[in-house]
């Protein structure tokens, strides 16, 4: 590969982190503020399905945010794999990888409440878990099998995805700071911000 076509997909692969990143925290913060309309009509289906389908999102993006971040370590250090070709274990053996200490950071991946999160997506998709019961009524679910209310269960699942970003975003500034990512955004900025510049354009106008 290219040094340009290699530059130009590690800043892509940075801008899609970036944007999976935020539209998580915005589902996050959509499921925690989800509240049944107060016309009375939306039952607990209804309202169930949404907030199911706002956590999904929320467990799919901290699993692509996983599978990213890994694209841009086999960019940054030129490892080379093909895209289709890289995962977890891959990556996390690579000798690159452990050289500059990022193999054993990558294991948060896999424990504490973002693993938890990324297995929740996992064992949802492949329909593994346990029934829940949720005001008595019945979904599978990667959770307890005890009969919780929608808001106890609705609290618990906040609190597994908003520490899961917590824990993503701590992770992502440490690797980002092994991989150098401030330096190739500090050039991009410079390289834009001259071609800015030159279409009377830039922050001062």
């Amino acid at each position: 590969m290219g040094d340009k076509k290699r530059t130009s997909e590690i800043r892509n692969l940075i801008f899609e982190l970036n944007c999976v990143g935020i539209n998580c925290f915005r589902s996050l913060e959509q499921f925690y503020s989800y509240k049944k309309r107060g016309d009375g009509k939306s039952g607990l289906d209804e309202v169930l399905d949404e907030l199911l389908y706002l956590a999904e999102n929320c467990f799919m993006r901290l699993y692509i945010l996983r599978e990213k971040t890994l694209q841009l370590i086999n960019l940054i250090l030129e490892i080379d794999l093909d895209e289709g070709d890289v995962n977890f274990k891959l990556i996390k053996n690579n000798k690159k990888v452990k050289k500059i200490g990022l193999s054993k950071m990558l294991d948060r991946f896999h424990r504490g409440k973002l693993g938890k999160a990324i297995s929740f997506r996992t064992k949802a998709t492949h329909r593994k878990g346990k029934i829940v019961f949720i005001d008595k009524r019945p979904i599978v679910l990667p959770e307890t099998t005890k009969e919780i209310t929608l808001e106890s269960w609705k609290e618990e699942i906040s609190g597994i995805l908003s520490g899961a970003m917590k824990e993503y975003s701590s992770l992502k500034n440490k690797i980002y700071k092994k991989l150098g990512v401030k330096k190739i955004i500090d050039e991009w900025d410079r390289e834009y911000g001259e071609e800015i510049k030159e279409y009377g354009g830039g922050r001062d106008a």
